[in-house]
């Protein structure tokens, strides 16, 4: 069967420009708020780590007259890799629908939903490596986890009116910058957790009397409050939400994405080399022309339609593992 040619098939840039302008625009979507968004050149590379005990060892001391300095240096390992796997999803365009169709703007519609589904792809593959401990090794290829329970485990369900999550945030706040040198400033609550703190007595009594807090709203929580609470730079809440049932299935089933975890972490506002953070997300600009998604459009002389084809590469990867706290099932019920 023939194929369509390279040049037959190509990146449109018209309905590339589309597709990121759409990409950003996307406000609910927080995978890429959270860590750092690293353009790369090449699909796989090492990733450099420095080791965390020479950056907190006390190594420097008075220097008598006519001495040298005291010295030192620091270690620097290449265990650590990326990978972008390539992810595509399109759309074909029959002739007879384009025809027919009464929409003007079909193509860039079409376009905006193909960005959909590959950043709601994103989006679960975020949950999956940073916000799902399932399979993993707390301290090693995961954050270390609080678990949450009616009664036991490490700390009270953020519902039990006996839990103190005040406490806890701050707490745990202070044994990761205990042990890293780095306190957490981004925490990422699911729908529930963060509804949890919003409806806590003891949240209730810290934030009201604030001064950001309008007098017809009194007693309204909002993520920017807490990040104030907290003392951190920012609160995000991961709102997007899946269908859980087969495609056409009789009945249906939707989730949130993000469960009823939360996720403590230190995330710098920006990539670099002897910069710190939990993790990053490596984008693979080089194969899309240097965009960080792709959209091409070609003709499928069989199909008698226009195929639409998105494509974005990337890896999400956790770096220091000690640099998170993941709260497990704070935001349940029970």
């Amino acid at each position: 069967m023939a194929q369509p040619t390279s040049s037959q098939v190509h990146v449109d840039t018209a309905l590339t420009n589309i597709a990121i302008a759409y990409k950003q625009s996307v406000d609910k979507l927080i995978a890429d708020k959270v860590f750092p968004v690293v353009p790369v050149g090449k699909q796989s590379d090492k990733i450099p780590k420095f080791t965390k005990d020479y950056w907190m060892q006390v190594k420097a001391g008075i220097r008598a007259p006519g001495t040298e300095s005291k010295g030192g240096g620091f270690e620097i390992s290449a265990d650590q890799t990326y990978f972008c796997d390539i992810h595509a999803f399109h759309v074909d365009l029959a002739d007879a629908t384009v025809k027919n169709a009464d929409i003007d703007d079909l193509e860039r519609q079409v376009t905006e939903f193909v960005m959909w589904q590959l950043l709601l792809e994103r989006e679960a593959d975020w949950v999956s490596n940073f916000f799902d401990d399932t399979g993993k090794t707390p301290g090693t290829d995961f954050w270390n986890v609080k678990t949450h329970a009616s009664s036991g485990g490490d700390y009270l369900l953020w519902t039990n009116a006996s839990s103190d999550p005040v406490e806890e945030i701050l707490e745990l706040c202070d044994e990761v910058a205990k042990n890293t040198g780095f306190r957490p400033n981004v925490l990422v609550l699911s729908p529930p957790a963060f509804r949890a703190l919003k409806m806590h007595s003891k949240i209730q009594a810290q934030v009201v009397y604030t001064p950001t807090a309008k007098a017809d709203v009194k007693g309204l929580v909002t993520p920017e409050m807490l990040a104030e609470l907290f003392e951190l730079d920012k609160v995000l809440v991961g709102y997007t939400a899946q269908a859980t049932h087969a495609e056409g299935a009789s009945s249906t089933s939707y989730s949130f994405v993000f469960g009823d975890d939360a996720l403590l972490v230190y995330a710098p506002p920006n990539p670099g080399l002897l910069i710190p953070t939990g993790g990053y997300i490596f984008e693979w600009t080089g194969y899309n022309s240097g965009y960080s998604v792709g959209v091409s459009s070609f003709y499928i002389n069989h199909l008698k339609a226009t195929r639409i084809e998105g494509e974005m590469a990337y890896d999400a990867k956790i770096l220091a593992p000690d640099l998170g706290v993941f709260l497990k099932n704070c935001g349940s019920k029970s």
